[in-house]
């Protein structure tokens, strides 16, 4: 069993949260924006994707195609913020990682359309091996 999540087709709404190019952390206590790191990642999925039975709801360890592993989460309303737990870089590194040594991106440029044509996929592909278990392909 296995979806797709898409991280690219529609840029314009937003669906790959690119935090680095975002406001920034605001400290409540101080007002201070502190920026974002350049590989903080989530991908903002639409409502038929967390439909599908096989999306995760939680807590989850994404196994990768290029044999790393990490936990992830999906959160919010409809489960639709798909991200790497604790660490948003970590999601960030394996997407925007795999995009940079595929000569696709270059560090500090927004991913777009382009970027993802000249990489070849614009889409994750997520299989569902157990309710706690994924593997993405990208």
């Amino acid at each position: 069993m296995w979806i797709y999540l898409y991280p690219g087709l529609m840029l314009s709404k937003n669906p790959i949260s690119m935090l680095f190019f975002g406001k920034g952390r605001e400290s409540k206590s101080t007002g201070k924006v502190i920026p974002r790191d350049w590989y903080e990642v989530e991908i903002i999925v639409d409502t038929e994707t967390t439909n599908n039975p096989v999306y995760p709801q939680g807590d989850f360890t994404a196994y990768t195609d290029d044999g790393s592993n990490f936990p992830c989460r999906t959160q919010g309303d409809y489960y639709k913020n798909f991200r790497s737990k604790k660490d948003l870089k970590i999601l960030g590194r394996w997407i925007k990682g795999k995009l940079e040594q595929s000569g696709a991106l270059q560090k500090f440029e927004p991913v777009t359309s382009q970027t993802l044509q000249n990489y070849g996929r614009d889409y994750i592909r997520l299989y569902k091996l157990s309710d706690s278990d994924y593997y993405l392909e990208f």
